[in-house]
């Protein structure tokens, strides 16, 4: 063999040693620092250079910095970033993707050269690229230099690329490690505050499968109950409902969907036995596609609230009895007090009748925490109280089911007493031949939706003494229902007609209700 062969042979296998102690190592270390200064070392032995440095992409690659490297003064690695150059051998490296050789920069004119490359004596380099993951840019370049004039061949050129091939699979391989154990840190961090807030509300909170099936529940739950987690799953928390609530509960579970999520008040049993309301309530989880995997709910203790909705509901009843009461009493009073005086019989009569019809009106608020209140009960307390039979073909009433709010009931029940007591003295139901409508529909208002109820009396002869735009009827329905219900209204008389038109504005959209 000949010395020129021997001394290459003794280079090839010097560089596979160094690509199999490089490889040991990149498989063992977790620290991307010390395997990138040792991947200097092994090359710089390697090729028998002073010097080697690994220069990393920054900023989007917009600069250069010495990562790691041997054989440098200090301040030069982890230290010096350079502004990415085209004009720099390493500018040409990243642009075209192939190794760069320069044998001797003092007689260089194709690139400039860094001046701490300069202060390092550094006369001759080759560099590659270290190549990024999959779908990554490159993560920098691996750069070899040489104190004396050096022109590397291609056996040289050959071994960088394996090398340089070897460190980037080492280099993504850190990198994608150190992403996922990122990603984990950040998934246990957002576990850890999610736990803290779900074992901090006061509601029970509880994970379910389909049909009420649960999988976990909080520590609020068990202790509330004192049933352990595993007494509590699938459906074993019914046992801890009210035997009287635990069909309805399980109807809840069954008509709960993707659309129409999980609610309903039940009664919970404490650990010492006693029952309490709570609110359940829960929501589907899907996943990227929309499939719900999952049910996520709690159950809001509402017992106090339910206790003093019922006192208020009670103390409310109460109340409104008393008022119709003082409401007969003062009846009572005007009545003995007006049949000694010379006021007429028929501001007596007008007198008795607005206050019958605010009892009545106290009487219906008085049942209201049972049922609601609505147009059609309200019209209909008032005909009967005029006598007026609804079943002939002379009285047509109709429309859809509309709730009055309490603070509207008494000043709408008046306006419709006024009408009434009009239509019994002069019109429609004084007259053989009137008809009575009263219609209700919904109707545009403004920017929301509204309600348009009209009165109307037709085949009337209106005499000469009717109160037509005058006296109280006339001042509720021009003035006080405008102002209290912010409401549209409008009269209109004909020769043998007239017809009394109120717009309200609509307090919902799904449920009518003014």
């Amino acid at each position: 063999m000949t010395r020129p062969s021997a001394q290459r042979s003794s280079a090839l296998l010097q560089q596979r040693s160094a690509l199999a102690s490089f490889g040991e190592l990149s498989l063992k270390s977790e620290d991307l620092d010390e395997i990138l200064t040792e991947a200097c070392r092994l090359v710089s032995e390697a090729l028998d250079t002073d010097l080697a440095k690994v220069i990393e992409l920054r900023d989007g690659g917009n600069s250069l910095f010495v990562r790691a490297g041997v054989g440098w003064k200090p301040g030069v690695v982890g230290e010096i970033c350079l502004e990415r150059d085209p004009g720099s051998s390493e500018g040409r490296a990243l642009e075209t993707g192939e190794p760069v050789i320069s044998p001797d920069i003092a007689t260089e004119d194709r690139f400039e050269f860094a001046e701490f490359l300069k202060e390092n004596g550094v006369r001759a380099l080759v560099n590659v690229i270290i190549i990024g993951g999959h779908d990554k840019p490159p993560f920098g370049i691996l750069q070899v230099d040489s104190r004396q004039p050096r022109d590397f061949n291609e056996d040289d050129i050959s071994f960088l690329r394996t090398y340089a091939n070897l460190l980037a699979a080492a280099v993504d391989r850190m990198q994608t490690d150190s992403e996922r154990r990122s990603e984990q840190s950040r998934l246990a961090a957002s576990e850890a505050r999610l736990r803290t807030l779900v074992e901090g509300i006061p509601q029970l909170v509880w994970r379910s499968a389909a049909g009420g099936n649960w999988s976990w529940s909080s520590p609020q739950w068990r202790e509330f109950t004192g049933r352990s987690e595993d007494q509590s799953l699938g459906r074993g928390w019914l046992d801890a409902l009210h035997p009287d609530d635990r069909e309805g509960a399980i109807q809840a579970w069954n008509s709960a969907d993707g659309d129409n999520p999980l609610q309903g008040e039940f009664r919970i049993r404490n650990a010492a036995g006693d029952y309490h309301w709570h609110q359940l309530r829960a929501a589907p989880a899907r996943d990227s596609d929309g499939t719900v995997i999952e049910w996520l709910g709690t159950a809001t203790d509402i017992d106090e609230l339910r206790r003093l909705q019922t006192e208020q509901r009670m103390l409310v009843a109460e109340l409104q009895h008393r008022t119709r009461n003082l409401i007969g009493v003062v009846d009572g009073i005007i009545g003995q007090t007006l049949r000694g005086a010379s006021l007429s019989g028929e501001v007596r009569e007008k007198l008795q009748g607005r206050l019958q019809a605010l009892s009545r009106v106290q009487g219906l608020l008085s049942q209201s925490h049972q049922e609601s209140i609505t147009l059609e009960r309200l019209i209909s307390l008032e005909l009967e109280a005029m006598a007026a039979d609804r079943n002939t073909d002379r009285i047509e009433v109709a429309g859809p089911h509309v709730s009055i709010d309490a603070s509207s009931v008494q000043t709408l029940a008046l306006v419709l007493h006024e009408l009434a007591t009009n239509a019994r003295k002069y019109g429609a139901l004084k007259q053989e031949n009137g008809t009575l409508s009263v219609a209700w529909e919904c109707v545009d208002y403004g920017q929301s939706s509204g309600l348009q109820l009209t009165w109307r009396e037709e085949g009337i002869s209106i005499a000469p003494d009717a109160p037509l735009g005058a006296g109280f009827g006339f001042s509720l329905i021009k003035r006080a229902i405008p102002h209290q219900l912010n409401a549209k209204t409008q009269l209109e008389f004909g020769d043998d007609w007239l017809a009394c038109t109120i717009v309200l504005r609509l307090k919902g959209e799904q449920r009518l209700h003014v």
